[in-house]
């Protein structure tokens, strides 16, 4: 009895067409031209036709964000204001968003502003006087390249 050999299924990522060839017609035939104008068009169509799709994919989801922020302002302006509380308004928000993604997008939009310290500008703050001086120090390299290079 012959040993199983043990298979891996190897984690692949989604096809998209990418050919490699190079079309070097002779010049005296043009039906060789018109076969590659018509599959250089087919692919051009194709490659439009995806890329529209994934466009309007990414607009309905756009869209159904921006109504479920729309839906869901009055009720976290209310709990910042203190007038309902987090246990009444978690209750609103599952009644009026349904699905769990949404919710938590619309959380986490909310709750990135009011976790903000008195820290955070100073760290920003040191961060960007970090980025000034780096930016100086690679200005300077380059000024210095382009006059070696000159002469």
């Amino acid at each position: 009895m012959a040993a199983k050999r043990k298979t891996v299924k190897l984690p692949c990522a989604p096809r998209s067409c990418a050919l490699h060839a190079r079309f070097s017609p002779d010049g005296g035939d043009a039906a060789d031209a018109l076969a590659f104008a018509d599959f250089w068009l087919a692919a051009q169509g194709e490659s439009q036709s995806r890329a529209s799709r994934k466009q309007a994919g990414e607009q309905r989801a756009w869209d159904q964000k921006r109504a479920a922020w729309n839906k869901t302002r009055p009720i976290f302006v209310k709990v910042l204001r203190g007038q309902l509380s987090s246990e009444a308004a978690g209750r609103r928000l599952q009644k009026l968003l349904p699905n769990r993604e949404l919710r938590r997008w619309v959380i986490e939009r909310w709750r990135q502003p009011t976790q903000t310290t008195p820290e955070a500008p100073k760290e920003s703050e040191q961060d960007l006087a970090r980025r000034d001086a780096e930016m100086k120090v690679a200005e300077r390299l380059l000024q210095a390249l382009h006059r070696i290079h000159q002469g």
